[in-house]
């Protein structure tokens, strides 16, 4: 009956909690517009998705998309067409994915190391400031953290549901963001050996069945339409072809980048490296040690990648979260097995600097108003028109905000020479910044403004 009492208070707590990181997550979300390029594209190509309803064949701009699948976009469009599309809706999907990024953790957490392990690695992932921002962002990232996690939580599922759970978890990461999602792979084979003997190869054959046949119809049906999609799709998008370098030199300044993204974890995660040995020595916790420590080294690589942003280091963050838990608890129950108060009091530390953290940082992710874009507001007004070109970098907050097809003349090496000659000889509109319009002015090319605000100008000829 106590242990009924007390999965029945957790259960209350979860919720409660859950209710105020959607709060959190959700304040002030549409108060600025969409950006170029990654928002605003992918928002579109959702928005695309709801009117074609073939997940198979995504576009943007009238245009094929290829470069990431189409899971993504299918959770941003059922957030969209089932709430109307806007700022608010195509981050909506993020901000699902993020609260279930904790929720998952803590229960990965627990699982491993108990309640204390479970809290400590939310309380980092929580107050980690890129992980915030994307949760706040209509991108993939975050979704892609929540497949990261459910997979391996799934995975330590007793019996043969872990491997079907698996299976459909890591398709749905595979289907999210491709290449990246390998990084998964070291971690399950590692769990799928270390629990060899509670599965049947049969099993493993189905669960790698169910797998490749959720996986592979959009892969095959992209190869069959196009022969060059998959050298795009995993070399130039994937591993960024010949731009990208792998070496060890690249580690300083992308661990710099983590660093930023984890901001006063990332010392005390690295303290918790120096502990690890413990974790993997005791008998007890060893398979739960090496676990977290290979889910960590599968996606090393982005720290040697010449490529490598700051969001780009996004996988890292629960095995980081979870190792700097883990770890600490795990040092500090072997030294003091009897002191109780102490891991509620690590645990108050946790929670504390978790809070402190994110209130630092909390000025960067809130705006107290709606936020004036110039970029929109052009946009929305160039709507109205039927044929446009934009002279400018804004692509596809101007593709998302004006509803039509866009001819992205900016990245034109003749831009200004073409704009000049279609000026002179038909009724298409132009989005302009300053600079060309005093170009224009320059050489004394006669044109009418339609529609203009701070920084740009909608024109065409007389």
């Amino acid at each position: 009956m106590f242990f009924m009492r007390k999965l029945s208070l957790e259960h209350v707590g979860l919720i409660v909690v859950t209710g105020i990181l959607l709060y959190l997550f959700t304040f002030h979300l549409g108060y600025t517009a969409l950006t170029s390029y990654d928002e605003a594209w992918y928002s579109q190509i959702a928005r695309n998705l709801i009117i074609s309803k073939n997940p198979l064949t995504l576009t943007f701009n009238n245009q094929i998309f290829i470069d990431h699948p189409p899971f993504g976009y299918i959770l941003m469009a059922l957030t969209m067409a089932g709430l109307g599309v806007s700022e608010f809706t195509a981050r909506l999907t993020s901000v699902i994915s993020g609260v279930g990024c904790l929720i998952l953790l803590y229960l990965l957490g627990k699982k491993l190391g108990g309640r204390a392990v479970g809290i400590g690695a939310s309380a980092v992932l929580f107050s980690s400031l890129w992980f915030v921002i994307r949760t706040r962002s209509g991108n993939l990232d975050v979704p892609f953290l929540f497949f990261e996690i459910a997979t391996v939580y799934v995975l330590l599922l007793k019996g043969k549901r872990a491997l079907w759970l698996g299976a459909f978890s890591f398709a749905a990461l595979i289907l999210t963001k491709t290449l990246v999602g390998f990084g998964l792979l070291p971690v399950i084979i590692f769990i799928v050996y270390t629990r060899r003997k509670e599965f049947k190869a049969i099993e493993i054959l189905q669960a790698l069945a169910l797998y490749f046949a959720l996986v592979l119809p959009w892969y095959v049906a992209n190869q069959l339409r196009d022969h060059n999609f998959l050298t795009h799709h995993f070399i130039e998008i994937g591993t960024r072809g010949s731009s990208n370098s792998f070496a060890l030199s690249a580690i300083l300044s992308k661990t710099q980048y983590l660093a930023i993204g984890v901001g006063k974890w990332f010392k005390i995660f690295l303290l918790s490296l120096g502990l690890a040995i413990a974790g993997v020595l005791k008998k007890s916790t060893r398979t739960k040690s090496v676990t977290l420590l290979v889910w960590l080294l599968g996606f090393v690589p982005f720290l040697l990648s010449s490529e490598t942003a700051v969001w780009h280091l996004l996988p890292l963050y629960p095995p980081v979260a979870l190792c700097t838990s883990f770890f600490i608890f795990t040092v500090l129950r072997s030294i003091f097995p009897k002191k109780k108060f102490l891991t509620y009091l690590v645990v108050a530390g946790f929670v504390v600097l978790s809070v402190f953290q994110f209130h630092q940082f909390s000025n960067l992710v809130y705006m107290p108003e709606p936020v004036f874009s110039v970029e929109k507001d052009i946009s929305l007004k160039a709507g109205k028109y039927d044929t446009i070109h934009l002279m400018d970098t804004f692509y596809p907050a101007a593709v998302f905000y004006s509803r039509k097809p866009i001819d992205a003349l900016h990245w034109d090496g003749r831009a200004y020479q073409k704009m000049l000659a279609l000026l002179g000889s038909t009724d298409d509109v132009f989005i302009i910044n300053q600079q060309y319009k005093s170009d224009l002015e320059r050489d004394q090319i006669p044109f009418v403004v339609l529609e203009s605000n701070q920084s740009y100008f909608l024109i065409r000829r007389p």
